[in-house]
């Protein structure tokens, strides 16, 4: 009897245990949904009554995730996020663990959606203070380098208004998306010059920024280094270029700047060595490629033969080398070109040379496929020999598998031996019907 009556003792006890324990939990739960809401309305009130409950409760893991869930509402990110492992850590039901985590991943969702946004801020607030921005080509560095210094010499613009990705002190900041800082700096600087040369034509970078600029009808500053104005096309044609070769031209290019700018320029005596610097570094540039044509091989038509061998394109040439038998309809002759061409010319009246057409032997400058044969052809050039006005020649060249046709470049791709036949057959009809400045020579 007195073991049973102990038993009953026991097990009443326990039961007031657990139900102490399970008030206590209720409580402590109730009172962290209160903190929050207190938080939430006064974030220093709501944080000291989270601590003071930490403090008697430093187990609990629901304390940490309702203090978790306020600092997420706040936009608190990394706070939050501290608050949720933690609760994470200390839940002892997989329920509550769950809870925890989908609430982790939701503050990370949109810390990175706030990271993003406020990069992507950032950025844009740099790209609005950028003051000049220099369109260029990497191969021509020395020159954009001595553009730079007569920029900062004449209207002192510090390195950060500068945006000019080859050189050092003036390139993209590390581990940005390149091509969309390049579009939102090339829209958004407050002037912007394209340097126009040989090697920029060829590059994709300057193509892009160029666009950027031109399609949101933006001011630009053409500028030409190794360039004449006539042999620009499409819609850089329509801008007043100024050239890097004219010290004239140069000053106005100072004084452009500054006015779009709103700033006073140096007087031209302080600045006026880094203009002579600029002439010289672009006479120099011009220079060496003229002497790198000079002294470039040229190679002999057995060489050629070799060539084309390789490039599998050999039994090409006979039918348009036909056409240069005993100098009937054209001369042939060796070119360097490409690295690598034959072109086939006839003598105007004056004596001069004019280049009916060319086969580009080596496949070089556009990346002929093997097995392939680029025949090229100046349309107005071929108008003249031809003696028939640009339109028709035009009109004519459509009919040959073209691959581009411009008013300074037509490019003819032969694809087959049957190709290359169908067109010297072709241009040999046109000799025969438009025998043009020829016509002379023949007739003897």
């Amino acid at each position: 009897m007195i073991d049973h009556i102990s038993n009953c003792s026991q097990r009443s006890n326990c039961f007031i245990v657990r139900k102490a324990v399970e008030m206590s939990w209720q409580t402590v739960m109730n009172a962290a949904e209160a903190a929050k809401n207190i938080m939430l309305s006064d974030r220093r009130a709501g944080e000291r009554k989270f601590a003071l409950l930490i403090r008697k409760n430093p187990g609990d893991g629901m304390i940490y995730y309702h203090f978790g869930l306020a600092y997420e509402s706040l936009g608190e990110h990394t706070l939050a996020e501290a608050n949720l492992k933690k609760a994470f850590d200390l839940f002892p039901k997989t329920e509550w663990k769950n809870n925890a985590r989908e609430a982790l991943e939701r503050v990370g969702r949109a810390a990175q959606h706030t990271s993003t946004a406020s990069s992507q801020q950032s950025a844009a607030q740099a790209a609005s203070q950028m003051l000049l921005f220099i369109s260029h080509s990497s191969k021509d560095a020395d020159t954009v380098l001595a553009l730079i210094e007569l920029v900062r010499a004449a209207l002192g613009l510090r390195d950060e208004q500068i945006r000019c990705t080859s050189i050092d002190g003036f390139r993209l900041p590390a581990g940005i998306h390149t091509d969309e800082h390049l579009r939102l700096e090339a829209h958004s600087a407050k002037t912007f010059i394209a340097l126009i040369t040989p090697q920029s034509y060829s590059s994709t970078y300057v193509l892009f920024e160029l666009g950027a600029r031109w399609g949101a009808n933006l001011p630009l500053i053409v500028l030409l280094a190794e360039v004449e104005p006539h042999a620009l096309e499409g819609p850089l044609r329509a801008f007043n270029a100024l050239s890097c070769a004219n010290v004239s031209q140069l000053h106005q290019l100072v004084h452009d700047l500054a006015k779009s700018l709103q700033l006073l320029p140096q007087s031209p005596a302080s600045y006026s060595r880094y203009v002579d610097n600029l002439m010289q570094k672009t006479q120099q540039v011009r220079d060496a490629a003229s002497s790198r044509k000079v002294t470039s091989k040229r190679k002999t038509i057995g060489e050629l033969d070799t060539v084309s061998t390789n490039q599998g394109v050999l039994a090409m040439l006979r039918p348009f080398r036909a056409l240069a038998k005993n100098e009937y309809y054209v001369s042939e002759e060796p070119s360097r070109s490409f690295q690598g061409s034959l072109k086939f010319w006839r003598k105007n009246p004056q004596g001069r040379a004019e280049v009916a057409f060319a086969l580009n032997v080596s496949g070089n400058i556009r990346k002929t496929p093997h097995g392939q044969l680029d025949l090229w052809i100046t349309p107005n050039r071929f108008a003249n020999i031809l003696d028939i006005s640009k339109a028709q020649a035009a009109k004519l060249l459509r009919a040959l598998p073209l691959l581009e046709l411009k008013p300074n470049r037509c490019i003819i791709r032969l694809r087959t031996v049957k190709d290359a036949d169908k067109v010297a057959h072709q241009l040999q009809s046109w000799f025969e019907k438009y025998p043009g400045f020829y016509r002379q020579k023949r007739s003897h």
